[in-house]
């Protein structure tokens, strides 16, 4: 018997619209701060990444995701990224995300001096914090 034929959502853009309902106020994305446009840019800005993915086909998949939280302070990052892993830890599920879990972090830290790209805001260093969480995907047949 041939496995059934499904596809898994994008765990971005539903770890996205998870964050921005319950975080308002906050301006996330997926690229690196200094290539947003100019008129986009300040903090805070959370930036979220896939760092690796695993599927058990055709049941699940996992994508690991990285949240990156830039603010003015070392402390405001933290206390953002927490309240980010917060949100995503109590999310019920819906029908494109099953739950997320394993979380790893919120580890503060400190972009370094990069000279010449000193006026970049990744590089001049803006305090930031960081962790990782297992988004589980729901699969959808055809």
């Amino acid at each position: 018997m041939a496995a059934p034929m499904v596809t898994f959502p994008d765990a971005l853009i539903g770890a996205l619209a998870i964050l921005r309902a319950g975080v308002p106020g906050v301006k996330f994305g997926t690229i690196r701060p200094e290539d947003r446009p100019r008129n986009s840019q300040g903090l805070p800005y959370v930036r979220l990444t896939i760092d690796a993915t695993a599927v058990r086909y055709p049941v699940s998949r996992t994508d690991y995701l990285r949240v990156v939280v830039w603010d003015t302070a070392t402390a405001n990052s933290l206390a953002l990224a927490q309240t980010c892993l917060a949100v995503l830890m109590a999310f019920p599920g819906n029908s494109d995300v099953r739950s997320f879990g394993e979380p790893i972090g919120p580890t503060p830290a400190s972009d370094p001096d990069a000279g010449p790209l000193v006026n970049r805001a990744s590089d001049a260093g803006s305090p930031f914090a960081f962790f990782t969480v297992a988004a589980r995907l729901r699969p959808t047949t055809f």
